[in-house]
């Protein structure tokens, strides 16, 4: 879930996030844990969401999600709004103030239920589930391996975006090198085409774990169902 404006003095609370993958003898996966400070908001002060993992299947793939009840403080709950409607009731007409669900970060915290028996779902009514939770698995994932590790850059805004390689002063950088250097290429170039072909790299493709966002170290790798 992506934070809303309304979001934002809630996670002003927000401490610290904590990951462990130690869930208990046979209980592969992991628990992010979300630290609060007081606050007027709710009453918890920490928030878990927990992903169990199916300990029968090498593929360490995903077989549930659990998250945490937040005890909301009156009139404090982000997950939803406030909307007024009208009801005829006997010929005449009355306006009540009615709870529905809204966007929300704080939804991550109630994940999709698994129905016992999923055969009997509609096929389209399983395609969205699946995608609930794989967006869902994707965000812990996320979170696990690209926020926690890098907290402090985040904090301070020194994180950049995860799918960049480089700045921009870095792409100048390399343009006029390009530039000063394109003569230097071409006179190389014989040289190169004379090598052995044993020499030559593919780096097209990257070791599975190496790439950017890979678990860290002694961390469980996310898999998607």
């Amino acid at each position: 879930e992506e934070i809303q404006k309304a979001d934002e003095p809630v996670l002003k609370h927000l401490q610290d996030i904590k990951c462990s993958s130690t869930l208990g003898p046979g209980k592969p996966g992991f628990q992010l844990a979300f630290l609060f400070g007081p606050n007027p908001h709710f009453e918890n002060e920490t928030l878990t969401k927990t992903y169990l993992l199916d300990p029968t299947d090498e593929d360490e793939v995903l077989d549930r999600a659990l998250g945490t009840d937040i005890k909301w403080k009156e009139g404090m709950d982000v997950t939803v709004r406030m909307v007024e409607k009208r009801q005829k009731k006997k010929g005449k007409v009355r306006t009540i103030t009615v709870e529905e669900p809204t966007d929300s970060f704080f939804n991550f915290f109630d994940p999709p239920e698994i129905p016992e028996d999923d055969e009997e779902m509609e096929e389209e009514e399983a395609e969205q589930l699946h995608e609930q939770l794989e967006n869902d698995y994707d965000m812990g994932c996320a979170i696990k391996d690209k926020i926690i590790p890098r907290a402090v850059a985040w904090f301070t805004g020194a994180a950049i975006d995860p799918d960049e390689d480089y700045d921009d002063d870095e792409e100048e950088g390399e343009e006029d090198d390009f530039e000063s250097d394109e003569e230097e290429d071409e006179s190389d170039e014989e040289d190169e085409e004379s090598e052995d072909d044993d020499d030559h790299v593919d780096t097209s493709k990257i070791k599975r774990g190496q790439g950017r966002g890979a678990p860290a170290e002694g961390q469980q790798e996310c898999k998607q169902q």
